[in-house]
C-alpha cells in the first residue's frame, strides 16, 4: 500500500491529526455542554432568588398592613378604654374596692362596645376586658389591668405587635393566652 516510508509517516501524522482534531471537538462539545448546564443552574438559582424576594417583599406587605391595622385599631379603642378606666379607677376611690362588673359603674356592657371594633367589654375584679369583632380573629380580647404596687395600667392583646404601643395610656405587650374568669381564652 504504502511504498515510501515517508508516505507512512505521512499517513500516521494524518491519522494522529484526525484523532487530536475529533478529540478536540468531543472536548469542546462537552465544554459546550457544561457551559449550558452551568448558564442553566445560575438561570434556576436566579429565578428562585427573584420568588424569594417577591415572597418576602409579599410577607413584608402583608405585615405592614397588619401592622397599619392593629395600630389603627388600637387607636379606635383608646377613647372607650380609656374612660371606662378612668371610670374605674374612680369607682376604687370612692368604694375602696374594685367594681365587679360593668354595672357597678352603671355601665352596659354591649352598649359601651362600639360593633365595628369591639364585640362586649367586660370588668372582672378591676380588670377591663375588651373582646373584639371577629374581623381580628376569634377570641381576640385586649386586656387593661392595674399594676399591682404601682400608679399605672398594663395591657396585654393577644394580637401581633411588632412595635411599642400604647392603648388607654398604657403600654401593650402581646400576650398570646389571656384569662378571664379563670378560663383562658384562644
Amino acid at each position: 500500500m504504502f511504498r515510501s516510508a515517508p508516505a507512512k509517516v505521512v499517513f500516521v501524522l494524518l491519522i494522529i491529526l484526525g484523532f487530536m482534531q475529533f478529540t478536540a471537538k468531543k472536548t469542546v462539545e462537552k465544554q459546550r455542554q457544561h457551559s449550558a448546564l452551568v448558564a442553566e443552574k445560575v438561570q434556576q438559582q436566579y429565578n428562585e432568588r427573584v420568588q424569594q424576594y417577591n415572597v418576602t417583599k409579599q410577607n413584608t406587605s402583608n405585615n405592614l398592613n397588619a401592622e397599619r391595622e392593629i395600630h389603627h385599631l388600637l387607636t379606635r379603642l383608646e377613647r372607650p378604654l380609656s374612660t371606662i378606666r378612668n371610670s374605674v379607677i374612680w369607682y376604687k376611690r370612692k368604694h375602696d374596692k374594685w367594681p365587679e362588673d360593668m354595672t357597678d359603674l352603671g355601665l352596659n356592657s354591649e352598649k359601651a362596645a362600639d360593633g365595628k371594633y369591639i364585640q362586649s367589654i367586660k370588668i372582672d375584679n378591676g380588670e377591663i376586658y375588651a373582646f373584639l369583632t371577629e374581623k381580628y380573629g376569634a377570641k381576640k380580647i385586649v386586656r387593661l389591668y392595674d399594676d399591682p404596687g404601682g400608679f399605672t395600667w398594663k395591657c396585654d392583646i393577644n394580637l401581633p405587635l411588632n412595635k411599642k404601643t400604647t392603648i388607654a395610656s398604657s403600654l401593650c405587650s402581646e400576650v398570646s393566652n389571656i384569662s378571664f374568669n379563670g378560663r383562658y381564652i384562644q
